[in-house]
């Protein structure tokens, strides 16, 4: 049998909530012990629509628990670092919302802070997983690319248009596919 994991969730606004409706609705093995928000209205509202038993509008408390195992901190960008800091020093792992932090060096403080703790820190990336993000990862591996100094995205987009991923080599491919198909990497 697996464990269930034990998870607070800080900040429950319109990213809190899209986490909230995944971790009760599509997630197994995970159980939403506590919310964390400045907006005690809107905390209790949103923690008895997800009967989420603890509320707390300094997220602190919330790390004080000792029966939550991890964090999920759904905040402004600017906000990510002192939060996720906390939370890996109170023998939290975290799992913070993109982008990491709203600087460089906020990110790095994240970084070495769960290095020095020993706990785990995921950044939230939807594409993570990808097939557009296999496809570079293996282009890179196999360097095809050359050395990398410097990438640039310059749109993001969420429906129906192609995407770089329509000029990978199809040599990189584990199959054949017709032009309006997908690689799989």
């Amino acid at each position: 049998m697996s464990k269930t994991v034990r998870v607070g969730v800080i900040g429950v606004g319109q990213i809190g909530k899209r986490h909230l409706d995944l971790y009760t609705k599509e997630i197994q093995g995970v159980e939403v012990v506590a919310i964390a928000d400045i907006n005690e209205s809107e905390a209790r509202r949103v923690a008895e629509m997800y009967r989420i038993p603890y509320v707390y509008t300094d997220f602190r408390k919330l790390l004080e628990r000792d029966d939550i195992e991890a964090v999920d901190v759904c905040l402004h960008n600017n906000f990510h670092m002192p939060v996720t800091v906390a939370a890996l020093q109170a023998g939290k792992h975290v799992y913070c919302e993109k982008p990491m932090a709203g600087a460089y060096v906020d990110a790095l403080k994240m970084h070495r802070t769960a290095q020095e703790t020993g706990k785990m820190l995921s950044i939230q990336l939807n594409t993570l997983f990808e097939d557009e993000t296999k496809a570079a990862r293996a282009l890179i591996d196999q360097d095809l690319l050359g050395h990398i100094y410097h990438a640039r995205s310059v749109g993001f987009r969420r429906r129906g248009a192609h995407t770089w991923m329509d000029m990978v080599p199809r040599s990189l491919c584990k199959k054949p596919f017709a032009p309006a198909e997908r690689c799989t990497i």
